[in-house]
């Protein structure tokens, strides 16, 4: 554990023993342990699951203090481990203070956890939801430790606009404005992501300030509700690219368009005379993202549906050895993903909830059949994945909860993020993934 994460815990422990001394200022104390299996039947999704693996498992410990009237401090120390993912590394995903002004308008500072979605900020409360994992088309778990939080400041707030309270009543808006910074780990997450699709190994990765957007629409009868999300993300990544047939490719490309009309023979001679593959690389870019949805519940109901573009903006400076010279060619690459779902859940009874989901992923929302990765080795099936997931969740008791859930794959993705494949022999289009996770939280 960091000096620092040490220096946080027993200042709320400290404040806790003062606050008990005071009737209105105690701290209150949650936290939660999960611990999950995955067994699929060929692939490996981020951990080793076509063995079966254990290796999926949170904890979390959420300090929140009044410190007076209006004015409250919290802090969460979590843990996680999903294969290459979290590690169990005790981090610090919230930590902030938060200022009530009125219903429309709240102020939060600090490292604040990221608005995504319907269901994004509340990913570590697993009682929430039936499923183990949330729709990937929407919410890829790949994306998780880079958008959990993010430090700076946010607004919020929601109400009946003034202006208006002389028309009928249409129902109550609610906001969220959030502008900071988000951690970009090198080695999983957007940067791990953004790597694959560059077909780089990278070494450091960063990012500026930038804002993102939450509006939304709670209808006047109960449980209906709409949602648009806006957000841009920064970023900035160093490596050296893969010695692959990605580069191969683009560098055929350059020559053409640098020498248009160049005999092939002698274009595939200076190709042999130019070395691309594990050359240094830096790419800095914009990632806009756009999400909107539906939810609706009533009594023990939910069912839900939302579609998000991402839309990727990539500006390289490709270097390049020619003549035993280094050189340096710039490259643009844009790409937009594209991802939605269709989610319904009901519950039973007091012990038993059911839900089910279908889910679907495309990496490139112009190229849905791969014809482009065709060229470079990958299967069509590449271009898509399909997921149709059924989930039973059993309430043991007031704080214990067991999940099981199954999924039906079509197409991997997703599969190539946090390993990049290099024979595709042995992936199939069709396959399927286990799920089981045991929760305990207080």
């Amino acid at each position: 554990m960091t000096k620092t994460a040490s220096l946080l815990i027993l200042t709320f422990l400290t404040l806790t023993a003062v606050g008990r001394a005071t009737e209105h200022c105690e701290t209150e104390i949650h936290g939660f342990i999960t611990q999950g299996y995955l067994k699929s039947d060929r692939h490996d999704f981020i951990a080793e699951t076509s063995d079966g693996t254990f290796q999926f498992n949170e904890m979390g410990l959420h300090f929140n203090k009044k410190l007076m009237p209006g004015l409250d401090a919290s802090i969460q120390f979590f843990a996680y481990d999903f294969g290459p993912m979290g590690n169990d590394q005790i981090t610090i995903n919230q930590a902030s203070v938060t200022a009530y002004y009125n219903n429309f308008l709240t102020l939060k500072a600090g490292k604040t956890k990221v608005c995504y979605g319907f269901y994004g900020d509340g990913r570590d409360m697993d009682m929430l939801r039936a499923f183990v994992f949330l729709p990937q088309g929407v919410y890829p778990e790949i994306y998780r430790e880079t958008i959990q939080s993010a430090k700076g400041i946010e607004f919020y707030g929601s109400g009946y606009p003034e202006i208006i309270e002389a028309l009928p009543p249409i129902g109550e808006f609610y906001y969220h404005f959030q502008y900071g910074a988000m951690d970009i780990p090198k080695d999983t997450g957007i940067s791990e992501v953004i790597s694959a699709t560059m077909h780089t190994k990278a070494k450091e990765s960063s990012s500026k300030p930038a804002g993102n957007i939450v509006v939304g629409w709670e209808a006047p009868f109960p449980g209906f509700r709409l949602q648009g999300q806006c957000a841009k993300f920064n970023y900035h990544i160093s490596g050296t690219t893969f010695g692959d047939s990605f580069w191969e490719t683009k560098k055929q490309e350059a020559i053409g368009s640098i020498l248009a009309g160049i005999d092939e023979a002698y274009r595939d001679e200076l190709a042999h005379q130019i070395t691309i593959a594990n050359m240094p690389i830096f790419f800095s870019g914009e990632l806009f993202l756009f999400i909107y949805g539906a939810e609706f519940t009533w009594n023990d109901l939910t069912l839900a549906a939302e579609g998000t573009l991402v839309k990727l903006e990539i500006d390289a400076d490709v270097n390049y050895m020619a003549a035993g010279a280094q050189n340096t060619y710039p490259y643009l690459f844009k790409n937009d993903t594209l991802g939605y779902y269709a989610m319904g859940s009901y519950r039973f009874s007091d012990l038993i909830k059911m839900g089910i989901y279908y889910s679907v992923y495309y990496p490139n929302k112009d190229d849905r059949s791969m014809s482009t990765g065709i060229s470079l080795g990958a299967p069509d099936y590449f271009a898509w994945q399909k997921d149709s997931c059924m989930a039973l969740q059993f309430d043991l008791n007031d704080n214990a909860i067991f999940k099981i859930e199954g999924h039906y794959m079509d197409g991997c993705a997703q599969l190539a993020y946090m390993k990049p494949l290099k024979d595709y022999s042995e992936t199939r289009r069709y396959w399927y993934l286990f799920a089981a996770k045991l929760s305990f939280s207080f």
